[in-house]
């Protein structure tokens, strides 16, 4: 996780004085050395907050993803020829292909889809106050 760390506090020092951050990613590892899948996207926000963000909000989405994965397959495996006029039958066995790869990812634990949302600390401002129904993260949710 060294580079993970490195990449965090990069983060944090290039980003302007109170600035907000939110990121959607595919966390990854092997899957031999492969955490529970909540652990990991918690692991990701603790680096986040050793970077110096404040106020970080770290959610694992991977049951939505997997299931966005499921019904673009659906979506393209039912209009097979569709997708072959508009495009190609290469075309078709690559993304196919693809969505079929990372379901099979997330299944066995090596692939994850995390949401991450923190804020970097200045003064003057606290970030710990509720939102506002429908602003900020808690649109995300």
């Amino acid at each position: 996780m060294c580079w993970k760390r490195r990449l965090a506090r990069r983060l944090a020092t290039a980003t302007h004085p109170a600035a907000a951050c939110a990121s959607a990613a595919h966390l990854t590892s092997p899957a031999a050395a492969s955490p529970p899948l909540p652990r990991l996207a918690q692991e990701y926000g603790a680096l986040l907050s050793e970077a110096g963000f404040d106020s970080v909000a770290a959610l694992d989405r991977t049951e939505e993803f997997r299931g966005h994965l499921a019904r673009e397959l659906a979506a393209a495996e039912g209009d097979r020829q569709g997708w072959v006029a508009a495009f190609s039958q290469e075309d078709y066995e690559e993304v196919t292909g693809s969505w079929r790869f990372k379901l099979d990812r997330v299944a066995a634990g090596e692939l994850q889809w995390g949401l991450f949302r923190a804020f970097k600390q200045m003064s003057g401002r606290d970030y710990h106050e509720p939102e506002a129904p429908g602003d900020g993260f808690a649109a995300l949710a």
